[in-house]
């Protein structure tokens, strides 16, 4: 029997997939700024997603894993796929492109630009990089024009940075629980009432590249 969950006041099944090819049509940029968080099963999803995406960025993306102090994750990425995925440094201009935080260290986004740092507050050092901090910031400084996605991973860390963008007039995803490795975070935002979209990783693509300036066509 098929599982649903209840997105906010939306109920979305389980995805289905279709072989159908997809193409994308550049449109002019939005100024939204995407922010993705992800932990246990996150390279899977992370890479799945960049692979969807198209290429180059149409708009500043920003991605944080929780990960140990040798993470190869830019690497990874771009691997992927013809993105270029690679680390971002402390008081870079915000600008268009896929960007991963370093190891053991948070990432703030500013109204211009991007911080790198070890943040010492009590409550982000559970995880680190911090998603919350991530999600927080760019509610603070981007409002309705910030995007919010939570991936695959354990506990319930980006729950508050993601009710954060919402709040701001921002969107807000997560991945199907179903299709996630580790949906532990994902259940967590959706428990609370912290998701406009609940979707499979193909779908969010789909989303973001709709929200990001680029219109979908299906052949």
């Amino acid at each position: 029997m098929a599982r649903f969950y209840v997105c906010l006041n939306r109920v979305h099944t389980p995805f289905k997939s279709s072989n159908r090819m997809r193409h994308y049509v550049r449109m002019k940029s939005n100024g939204r700024v995407i922010v993705v968080g992800a932990s246990a099963g996150g390279v899977k999803a992370l890479c799945a997603l960049v692979k969807a995406l198209p290429a180059p960025s149409p708009v500043p993306m920003y991605i944080v894993l929780h990960t140990g102090p040798d993470s190869l994750l830019d690497e990874i990425l771009t691997a992927c796929d013809s993105h270029q995925v690679r680390f971002v440094e402390d008081g870079e201009r915000i600008e268009k492109g896929i960007y991963v935080s370093r190891p053991r260290r948070h990432l703030t986004v500013n109204t211009k630009t991007i911080s790198v740092s070890e943040l010492n507050a009590p409550k982000r050092e559970l995880w680190i990089p911090s998603i919350d901090e991530l999600f927080e910031s760019t509610a603070k400084s981007q409002g309705a024009k910030a995007v919010g996605v939570i991936l695959s991973g354990t506990m319930h860390d980006g729950v508050a940075g993601l009710l954060a963008i919402r709040n701001a007039g921002g969107t807000t995803i997560a991945q199907e629980p179903e299709e996630a490795q580790s949906p532990e975070m994902p259940i967590a935002a959706l428990e609370a009432r912290a998701v406009d979209f609940c979707l499979p990783i193909k779908e969010i693509a789909a989303k973001l590249s709709e929200l990001s300036g680029c219109a979908t066509v299906r052949k």
